[in-house]
């Protein structure tokens, strides 16, 4: 059999796939799970255990995360290691759709896909949203391309992923609805429906339905060992139900603000392609701005919204800006010096009014300084234009447009790249992003690793400290599941002394002190938003710098496992904090 040989097509493709798994996989652990992660975390955990299926309204991740859990054990990295793959392969999509988008396009969308930062930093979290939107549109390109029965098993696995699935083929219904109704009014008969054509012959559908009945059966009640599982599934409707008379989401203000800062690249050229009237060029560019106009309504009207469900967005909104990125690729132009000429200009300008505006982070305070740096940014602004003009009237108009479009797509790529770095590490303003779910964890490395400090003086093995905490929180089931003596109360018996006790900061037992040595330790991190923006929007533009407010615990660790410790007698009136000297453990900087 002859093999077909690669193609400098496919093997861009593979690049790009490439590129998606670097930025999903690379350094998978070093942000912590957040509160929503470690409770979708601990599920699988529990399930690997052998306990029961409480897999709630993602029962796919949690039964396949159970089942690495089972094989390889559990670690943060592990229980986002699913989403990052699943998310990985939404980059062969536009493969799929070459033939309506055209090669080049595809080749574009690909690519934006693999380094979208909003893309990356939800594969990057444990939990089934990015498994929903993944496995959703491949099901749509593998019924398009005639595979009913991995279309069916692809429909099972969206289904079993969570509400968002159900969000998504809304906004997709709609699309496909409003454009039949288009196109009826147009030419007075519906068209095939771009990839989603439904007219298919009875077996294919039967086949389909089937793979997704027995993918269901199978997963939810992980090859029928957890029958509870199923629940899940009617979970999600009522949750996705629920989130339409529940206001539980994001303001409004940091969705659109997330759209506009963490894609202008494709916001820029999907309006540009709008612009130059691209959604008349054929059913399927209509249908990407149909669908990218339905799926922002919805992300924005659901009363349940969050930053996650972009990625609906994301995808048509690629698409788009493709049309007009895709014809700025041909390399054979005319008067090419001058093209690339104009880019130079163009880029580098844009670099300094970048510069310049990052002093407004400061300026702010100094009418006179902020002023001068507003009348610089705009010299600079007139004096691209005016370069532009004399481009255009000394040489060709053509080129004038081509090495500005050049120039703004290269800076834009540029701020992609920097932007979808900060998805990949830790940062002190780890909390000033917007994608993440609710509060981002502290220091909770330093806590772990102070149990593990006072398991050595006690002499005991690990995992057999006794450890009492009386905060009923995801993230602390998780990180203190490998402790086998941990357990969680409310309540502490008075005549008991457990080895350690955490607890929140301010809600100290007084007797502690006198038994008890204490330290703190930042756990959850809220950014200080007011209202719907940033109150310094330049400073987070640049920096991410917002106010924060933490959440401390503090874990008091019982006198007599120090050397030469001894429990104190407690006093009458005894103070509910432990002196600050009076701990002899040393502890990194919290940031």
């Amino acid at each position: 059999m002859k093999r077909s040989p690669l193609t400098i097509e496919s093997a861009l493709y593979l690049l790009a796939f490439g590129l998606a798994l670097v930025a999903r996989l690379s350094n998978l652990e070093v942000i912590p799970l957040l509160e929503a992660e470690a409770g979708w975390a601990l599920r699988a955990w529990e399930m690997a255990q052998g306990g029961g299926l409480s897999a709630g309204s993602q029962p796919a991740y949690v039964a396949l995360t159970g089942l690495l859990f089972s094989f390889l054990g559990s670690s943060d990295a592990l229980a986002r290691l699913l989403p990052a793959l699943v998310g990985s392969t939404l980059i062969w999509l536009p493969y799929f759709f070459r033939d309506h988008l055209g090669r080049v396009a595809g080749l574009v969308v690909a690519f934006g896909l693999a380094l979208d930062p909003t893309l990356v930093a939800l594969s990057r979290q444990a939990g089934g949203p990015i498994m929903a939107v993944t496995f959703t549109l491949l099901a749509v390109v593998t019924w398009s391309s005639g595979a009913a029965i991995l279309a069916g098993v692809l429909v099972g696995l969206a289904l079993l992923s969570g509400p968002s699935a159900l969000l998504g083929v809304l906004g997709l219904a709609l699309a496909w609805g409003v454009g039949q109704a288009l196109a009826s009014r147009e030419s007075g008969e519906r068209t095939p429906g771009f990839f989603l054509d439904l007219k298919r012959p009875r077996d294919e559908w039967v086949k389909g339905l089937a793979a997704a009945v027995v993918t269901v059966l199978v997963v939810a009640t992980l090859f029928f060992r957890h029958p509870e599982g199923l629940s899940g599934l009617g979970q999600g409707v009522v949750e996705f139900t629920q989130g339409w008379f529940t206001a539980s989401g994001e303001a409004l203000g940091l969705v659109l603000l997330a759209l506009v800062v963490y894609q202008p690249l494709a916001a820029l050229f999907g309006l540009a392609a709008v612009f130059r009237g691209a959604f008349k060029a054929g059913g399927a560019a209509r249908f990407w701005l149909l669908w990218a106009a339905s799926a922002l309504a919805l992300a924005l009207l659901h009363p349940a919204r969050g930053v996650g469900d972009l990625a609906w967005v994301l995808i048509p909104l690629w698409a788009l800006a493709a049309y007009a990125i895709a014809p700025l690729l041909n390399w054979e132009v005319e008067e090419r010096v001058v093209v690339l000429g104009q880019m130079a200009l163009i880029f580098l300008l844009l670099v300094f009014i970048w510069l310049d505006l990052a002093g407004l982070s400061t300026a702010v305070l100094y009418s006179e300084l902020l002023s001068l740096r507003l009348a610089v940014a705009a010299g600079v602004v007139a004096l691209g234009i005016v370069a532009t003009v004399l481009v255009g009237y000394g040489w060709s108009f053509a080129a004038a447009r081509r090495g500005l479009a050049w120039g703004a797509l290269a800076f834009f790529s540029v701020y992609l790249l920097a932007t979808g770095f900060g998805a990949v590490q830790q940062r002190l303003r780890q909390a000033g992003e917007l994608w993440w779910s609710g509060p981002t964890l502290g220091r909770i490395d330093l806590l772990a690793s102070t149990l593990e400090n006072l398991e050595e003086l006690q002499g005991e093995a690990k995992g057999q400290l006794e450890v009492v905490y009386q905060v009923d929180a995801a993230s602390l089931h998780w990180y203190l599941r490998d402790v086998q003596a941990a357990r969680y109360a409310s309540e502490i018996d008075p005549e008991s002394l457990p080895a350690v006790i955490i607890a929140l900061k301010g809600a100290d037992d007084p007797r502690q002190a006198a038994a008890y040595r204490g330290q703190d330790f930042v756990w959850h991190v809220y950014p200080g938003w007011e209202a719907n923006l940033p109150v310094n929007w330049v400073s987070w533009l640049y920096f991410r710098d917002v106010p924060q407010l933490s959440q401390d615990l503090v874990l008091w660790a019982r006198t007599d496992i120090f050397p030469g410790g001894v429990i104190a007698p407690e006093p009458d009136d005894l103070s509910s904090e432990a002196p600050a000297d009076d701990n002899p453990l040393e502890f990194e900087e919290q940031q």
